[in-house]
Order: structure tokens, then sequence, then C-alpha cells
């Protein structure tokens, strides 16, 4: 084996081999620089293709993308996060953020190597195709040639990207990759490496009869399949058609922002690229998507978009309904696949790697993923370094008080998210933001009032007629997905509070103009205010309907000049109209206001209680 040398940060036995270095612009702005290395008779040439202009004309040809097939082919522990179907894909939406880099390695004329890359523009980073959205990350290099091949693609990657840090991985299991680079590095002068090791759960399949038996002894799992019998049953859905895709697409977009949102994680299907993306896998009809959804009658509850590759199907992108979420419908979803992927030539299923429970609690057998950290800079290096050895102690530390990683992390992720928003705070907003809330500690008050809507009442404000462009909805949760963006990072909060809510049959009023959520509120039927005052229970009768926590999204204003209000009140009118029940209007705040009493009366709303708690020290005085 030879190893290649060159640039002096990296030489260390000169005269190994002999490199010649040529670097030329191409007419279309994108570079194309060669590296040759030889010894003896043999001439490895790695040629680079940088820019999605360069790479989209050798594509015509089709000569690129059939030797990248006939490559993989040779590479047995490449996966589908290394086909051209995915790297082309993800470069043509996100080719003006991450610029893209392919590495060839041709030998008499013949690709034996290749690595699809991008260089982060912002930062000069050079990663590979479709970090993070890839969940293996490697190079395609030829069974038995992955030494030498790895040794010339790190040469040439710490040569582009100035010696900043660069990740491999995570690879397969069984991948020589690691193994490669970290010796490349231990022999070369100014390059340090840190290898990393992460669990990744997988179901091998069995027969369908082990699969039921498997699964049937879990009680959560049996009671769930009890439930969605008693509401239409359980079926899956593969979706193969492009009109399926049509009608269904959005829908798995907005469950996916959802349940991140839910999960208080970013909602990266916001993005338009990542839908078109996944948009274009779906269109492009290869046999490797896998796109199925789970029906609860008529309902869509679950969707997965997988990929199978070589007989094992890998856990892509899923969503679920949050409102479900009690119910499990994303396990329930894997295991209908598992039964359909037995029959369907499928292996095993790769969980990818993840702290998610349901991980752990599916799969079979736990494989570890190697990565490997490179560095060029030692003060990078040192840096990461204790900051693996601090997070080591902190996984000890949890695991003696038997808290888990996935709750750790959950903890630790909360406190950067806080520290982040406290940063983006002007200081005089931030001391009255953490003033109010100690003052709160000590005293705190807190009004309460209860309207009865009057038959009479006149639903519309002599100084606020209804927009043309405005929309009440029910129940509908994704309208939090068009929160403007400065109200974004309270998406988590209010999604998680709506699913509590919806659990205990409570309806979702959203008011939205121009397409963009202003306003919305919550009602509920029952003979009792679903918030119970200081002075006891209120008591409405039978077949009462009680509209509570209305507010706007933008500014804090009172209830009557919320935007939609007014219509979300005649709906629950009309919906009362024959009915016995009274509609009933509540209102906390922290401060009492009667010229707001004043006006909706004037608009029909008649006081019907009035209630105050003041707690000073932990006394509390009702009045």
């Amino acid at each position: 084996m030879f190893v290649p040398r060159g640039y002096g940060l990296f030489k260390r036995n000169a005269g190994m081999s002999i490199v010649n270095w040529n670097m030329q612009e191409n007419t279309d702005r994108a570079v194309s620089s060669v590296l040759e290395v030889s010894e003896g008779d043999r001439q490895l040439r790695i040629s680079e293709l940088r820019g999605w202009e360069a790479i989209s004309e050798r594509l015509l040809s089709g000569k690129l993308e059939q030797a990248w097939e006939e490559l993989l082919e040779k590479d047995s522990v490449a996966g589908f996060y290394q086909t051209p179907l995915w790297s082309i894909s993800w470069y043509r939406h996100f080719h003006n953020e991450f610029e893209p880099l392919l590495l060839l390695a041709e030998e008499s004329g013949m690709l034996i190597g290749l690595a699809a890359l991008a260089i982060d523009k912002p930062v000069g980073r050079i990663l590979f195709a479709g970090d993070p959205m890839a969940d293996y990350r490697d190079f395609v290099c030829a069974d038995g040639r992955q030494g030498e091949l790895v040794a010339a693609f790190l040469l040439k990657i710490m040569a582009i990207g100035n010696g900043s840090v660069f990740v491999l991985g995570q690879t397969q299991p069984h991948s020589e990759t690691t193994r490669a680079a970290e010796e490349w590095a231990n022999r070369t002068r100014g390059i340090w490496a840190i290898r990393w090791a992460h669990p990744c759960w997988r179901f091998r399949i069995g027969s369908s009869e082990e699969i039921d038996s498997q699964f049937k002894m879990r009680k959560t799992i049996r009671q769930a399949v009890s439930y969605y019998k008693r509401h239409g049953g359980i079926s899956l859905l593969r979706v193969r058609g492009a009109q399926e895709w049509e009608e269904m697409k959005s829908v798995y977009f907005q469950q996916e922002c959802l349940r991140r949102a839910f999960a208080e994680r970013s909602t990266t299907f916001e993005d338009s690229r990542k839908q078109a993306l996944h948009e274009d896998l779906f269109k492009s009809g290869a046999q490797e998507i896998h796109f199925s959804v789970l029906r609860v009658g008529e309902k869509l509850v679950s969707f997965m978009f997988c990929f199978a590759f070589r007989g094992v199907l890998y856990y892509g992108t899923p969503s679920f309904d949050p409102t479900e979420s009690k119910h499990s419908p994303g396990l329930l979803h894997i295991l209908e696949v598992i039964r359909q992927c037995s029959h369907e030539g499928i292996s095993e299923i790769d969980l990818t790697i993840g702290s998610a429970s349901f991980k752990q609690r599916l799969g079979n057998h736990c494989v570890m993923l190697p990565s490997l950290y490179i560095y060029g800079s030692p003060w990078a290096y040192r840096k990461a370094r204790a900051r693996q050895i601090v997070a080591g102690i902190i996984k000890r530390v949890m695991a003696q008080f038997g808290e888990s990683g996935e709750h750790s992390r959950g903890r630790w992720s909360k406190l950067a998210e806080y520290w982040e928003e406290c940063r983006r705070q002007p200081a005089r907003q931030l001391v009255k933001r953490w003033l109010d809330t100690l003052l709160t500690v000590f005293i705190e008050r807190r009004w309460e009032h209860v309207y009865i809507v009057s038959n009479e009442c006149a639903c519309s404000g002599p100084d606020s007629p209804k927009k043309v462009n405005l929309v009440t909805k029910t129940m509908q949760l994704a309208d939090y997905l068009t929160l403007p963006e400065e109200k974004k990072p309270e998406l988590p909060r209010l999604v998680q509070a709506a699913v509590r809510r919806i659990e205990k049959g409570h309806v979702l009023h959203t008011v939205l103009v121009d397409g963009q959520l202003v306003s919305h509120g919550w009602s509920c039927q029952s003979a009792q205010a679903p918030v119970a005052g200081d002075l006891g229970p209120v008591e409405g009768g039978e077949g009462s309907v009680w509209l509570y926590d209305f507010k706007s999204i933008g500014p804090p204003m009172a209830i009557d000049e919320c935007e939609g209000f007014l219509e979300v009140v005649r709906g629950l009118k009309h919906r009362l109209d024959g009915a016995q029940g009274r509609l009933y209007l509540i209102i906390q705040s922290k401060k009492d206001d009667p010229e707001l009493t004043s006006r909706l009366a004037h608009l029909g709303f008649s006081p019907f209680r009035t209630s105050r708690r003041v707690i000073i020290l932990g006394l509390r005085v009702i009045s």
C-alpha cells in the first residue's frame, strides 16, 4: 500500500510517492483540480468537481452516474446515502448554501473511489452531501482499496478546508474507512483525530409469526391496537402514485413539523428545500423510496419516508399526529411496516442512530457505528478532547442517579436553548423579565371574570368590521405553523398545551388573516367551567359551552380587540341555537379592567362571576 504525501504541513516520510498538483479555473467558475499519486507503475488520479454547474454538466452525458452506480457494486458496505440518487438530489436543492464538491479517484481510467462532499459556504467547512440529514456519511471505495483512497481523499479535504475539522461517519460498523483514516491521522504531522461510537438499534426480520408473537406480548401495543379497532381499525398504505403523493404531502410535512415541535426540536420541514428534496426523491420513481401512511378509518395518523437498499430498510423521516401520541401511532406504523417488509425481501430494519427510547424497545440487536473527527488545528483538537472528557464524566454521573442519556441530553438542550434565547434579548428587556419572575415569588395577582353571552349578543363591533381575508377554523393544529418568525420560539409550548387540551376533549379555535395566525382560543362543553375559580367551581348547567384563553398572537390586547374574536363567538352561538346550554366567556388577567367590562356589556356579554387571587409570600388572600 502507498500513502500520498504533499503539502509540507502533512509530510513525514518524504519520497514515498510523487505528487503532482494542478489547479485551473473552468469557464463556469467551478474549480477543477487534479492530484496525481504514483508509485512504480501504479498511478492514482484524484480529480475534483466543484460547483453545481460543473457537476450537472458532467451528469448530462450519463457517464458519471453510470460509473458511480458501478462503483457502488464494488463497495460491499455502501448504503443509500452514498448513492447518486440521494447526493445529486441534495445538491440540486441545497447548492446555494452548500457548494457541491465531488472527489473522483481513477486508476487506468476506471473509477475506484468517490467522495460526495459539500463546502458549507458561511464557514468554509467540508462535510458530506446531505449532512446532517444523512444518517451514514462515508466514502465510496472499491473493496480492498480503502487505505490508499481514504488517505488521498483526506489529503485533499484538509487542504481545501484549510485544516478545519472534518467528520467521517457515522459509518457502517464493518466499514474500513474510519480505521484507515485514523491510521493516516496518526502518521501525518499536524493532524489529530478523535474517535466516537454511537449505538444503533436494528430489527432483524424473521417470519410473520415470530413478529406477531414478539409484539403481542407488549401491553401498550395491545392497548393501542384495541383502541384503534374501536375507531375504524388500522390499515397500512404504501404510497406509490403521484396523485396519492399530491393528496398527502402537505399533511405529511405539517405532521412532521408538529411532531418535532411537540418534542421541542427544530421544525426542519418548514424549509421549502427539504420539502422539495423529498418530493424529488419520491417522484424519481426509484425502487429505493419507501413511503407509507398509517390510517385509522379515514384519518391519516402517521407517515414514514424510508429508503430500501440491499435488503435493508433505513428508517428515514417519520411523522405522526401529535394529538394521537398517547396511542403510539408511530410505533404501530413501524410494526405494520415490519410485517409488510417480511413479504418484500427486506431482511432488516435499520432504526438509525438516535436516543428515542422506542428504538431500544423495538430493536432486537444493537451495533456501534464509528465516526472520526479529524482536526488540522491543535487548539480545536484539545478543545474537542476536553469536551469529550467532560461529556463522559457527565454521562457517568447521570447514570449513577439513574437518569438515561435521552433525559440528560434533553435537559442540556433546554438549557442551551434558554441561553440562546437570553442572548438574543436586549439587556433591559432581559432584566425586566427576570425581575417580573422574581416578583411573582413574593406577590402574585390574578383576576378571573366569567361572562354569560346573552341571546341578544351583537357579535359585531361598530369599529371592527369583518375583514375579507379573515378566516376562522376549528381543530386545525397546523395553523400554529403559520406563526410569525418572532413568535416561532413559542411553537413547542403552544403545541404541547394544545395536545393536552385536545386529549381532554377541548376544541381549538384559530383565526388567520392572509394565511397567518393572528389569534387563538379554546372552548369546551361541560356543566362546569374548565378553569376552577378561587371561589370554587363555576357551574353553568348541562350543555354549557365555555370559551376561554382567547388571545392575540401579537402584542397583548383586550379580548374584544383580538381579530376574529366575535366571529368565533358567533360560530359558537350558532352551534348552540335550539340547545339548552348557554355560552360563557372566561377571561383571566393580572389586572382588573372596568373599561373592558363596559365594552363587553355593550356587545351583550353580561358579568356572571368575578374572583381575585392575591398571593403574598405563599399566603393566599381572596376577595
